[in-house]
């Protein structure tokens, strides 16, 4: 397995948890940092780090060619390379998720070899308003308003990216919309509202 955004607080809890599990037999971490200190205990013959920026097709183009790629038999890959914090979007995110999503899924759909290309989107791609059901599933729509705020519109955009090659005869390709998470290290809208100094609660029938 190959887990891109590595770092972020899911990518590295990901990457834990598939060590763990004896029927992985060999991980590639990647993130534009260098190696953070919590995957220094991890056996180094079948846990792999690598810095990876994602806009640079060669440097993509140099992992999926690298002997250590071949020997790892990769045939799944996670991408979590998105950020979700509502501060610290800036331009370089939006080509992260954009740019970032189509050059590793380009990467991916050259190699036979790769089986799967698991794409984390979120909920917050659902449009929402007064008629909206309560409960969305994956045949509710998508937002496409241009207002909306802007990981919203990159996370659309980046998920359609991953729709338009769901055709491919030798990838299959998988979206994830999971629902907004909050806790320690999660950097999301949803967290920044309960960090805030005030928190506007609901209220009325069934809040």
């Amino acid at each position: 397995v190959l887990i891109t955004g590595a770092t972020r607080t899911i990518g590295r809890k990901y990457a834990q948890k598939l060590y763990y599990d004896s029927r992985i037999k060999n991980i590639i971490a990647c993130a534009y940092e260098p190696k953070p200190y919590y995957f220094n205990d991890f056996d180094e013959d079948r846990f792999k780090y690598f810095n990876l920026n994602l806009l640079r097709s060669r440097d993509l183009t140099n992992l999926f060619e690298s002997d250590e790629f071949e020997k790892c038999e990769i045939d799944t890959v996670i991408h979590l390379a998105l950020q979700g914090d509502p501060y610290q979007y800036k331009k370089i995110t939006h080509e992260l998720h954009i740019s970032g999503t189509e050059n590793i899924l380009k990467e991916c759909l050259k190699r036979p070899k790769i089986k799967k290309f698991i794409f984390l989107s979120s909920s917050v791609v659902y449009k929402l308003s007064s008629v909206t059901d309560s409960i969305a599933d994956e045949a509710s729509p998508l937002n496409f308003d241009g207002s909306s705020n802007p990981i919203i519109k990159d996370y659309v955009n980046a998920e359609l990216l991953c729709r338009a090659k769901m055709d491919s005869p030798t990838l299959k390709i998988i979206v994830l919309r999971p629902s907004g998470m909050i806790g320690r290290n999660i950097h999301s809208d949803l967290s920044a509202f309960f960090d805030s100094l005030l928190c506007i609660t609901p209220m009325g029938f069934d809040p």
